[in-house]
């Protein structure tokens, strides 16, 4: 692994992937997409919620983000339930089920210290660098194995989403105009010539309503990641927008207008403390603990309780 790839969790991809995969409005279309039909057909997704709690080890650091959903099954007799991790890569690993399977162990360990029934935990890996990828069982690492041993070895599918198998057109028809967004710049990521060709298309159409603030704040959250992979500044990125005027539908004018006035940076950072402060309500919603809530958000405790008693206030006074 070389340096650049050693410090993967901590590049713009890492930060823009856990930001954007912790909206359900991105993360529930994915699993929606690509998981088998006969397991999706068995799931309640409208039980659907991120787990607040991280189960990496330090090592696991190096090469996970740690982002994890879970959901309950339809019609079940008992709360049974399964967890997702998504896990993004911009560069192959050697053996992807070794690190998967030690996330795994992690988390089953972490569930039975804390007396929790264990969760079956399926991996989706999303591929978006340029080297070969073809997924591969297992098994496979081993060579020639005897059908008769492998009932003896730990053999695990997960699913796994690379980019370079979907043309532009197949992710754009994905249900979710956040995660058709989220997975072109991811696909092309490395090529400044397309972005810079396309960066006010990428960035501002397509949008159902001009007035919606999750738009608005997935904007101002997804231009801070196009300018840093494009090297185009967040304003020329506007000013193209705002040259584009006679080229762009009403609607998107009307956004590329209302982010202007409010200001890129003020826009930017407005936008990303909106997020954090609906994740921080919806997890004290979910009875998550502050504390935990901190942790995970990265967020001062002051400021999260600060957050929620806003909440509990305004809802005793509606």
């Amino acid at each position: 692994m070389t340096e650049n790839n050693q410090n993967d969790i901590n590049n713009p991809h890492d930060k823009f992937f856990k930001a954007a995969f912790s909206w359900i409005e991105i993360a529930r279309p994915l699993i929606e997409q690509f998981l088998p039909k006969d397991l999706i057909d068995k799931l309640d997704l409208d039980t659907l919620t991120i787990d607040p709690n991280s189960y990496i080890n330090d090592e696991l650091k190096e090469t996970f983000s740690d982002l994890v959903w879970s959901c309950r099954f339809k019609n079940s007799d008992e709360l049974r339930n399964i967890a997702f991790l998504l896990e993004h890569k911009s560069f192959k690993p050697d053996f992807p089920h070794f690190q998967l399977l030690e996330y795994q162990l992690g988390a089953w360990k972490n569930q039975r210290a804390a007396q929790q029934k264990l969760v079956p935990i399926i991996p989706i890996v999303l591929y978006h660098g340029k080297e070969k990828w073809q997924y591969e069982p297992f098994d496979s690492y081993f060579g020639a194995v005897e059908p008769s041993t492998l009932r003896f070895m730990p053999c695990f599918d997960y699913i796994f989403i690379n980019l370079q198998d979907y043309s532009d057109a197949q992710i754009k028809s994905v249900h979710s105009i956040f995660l058709q967004k989220t997975l072109i710049a991811f696909k092309h990521y490395l090529d400044k010539n397309y972005l810079k060709l396309n960066i006010v298309e990428i960035l501002f159409v397509g949008y159902d309503s001009n007035k919606n603030d999750l738009t608005l704040s997935f904007i101002k959250l997804f231009s801070v990641y196009l300018a840093i992979i494009s090297g185009i500044p967040q304003k020329k990125i506007l000013q193209e927008a705002f040259n584009s005027k006679n080229n762009l539908n009403q609607e998107t004018m009307s956004i590329v207008d209302e982010i202007i006035e409010i200001g890129i940076e003020k826009g930017i950072e407005k936008g990303i403390e909106i997020g954090k402060e609906r994740d921080i309500i919806n997890l004290y919603k979910k009875g998550i603990t502050i504390d935990l809530i901190a942790d995970y958000l990265e967020h001062p405790i002051d400021k999260v309780k600060s957050i929620i008693n806003e909440y509990l206030t305004k809802s005793k006074n509606q």
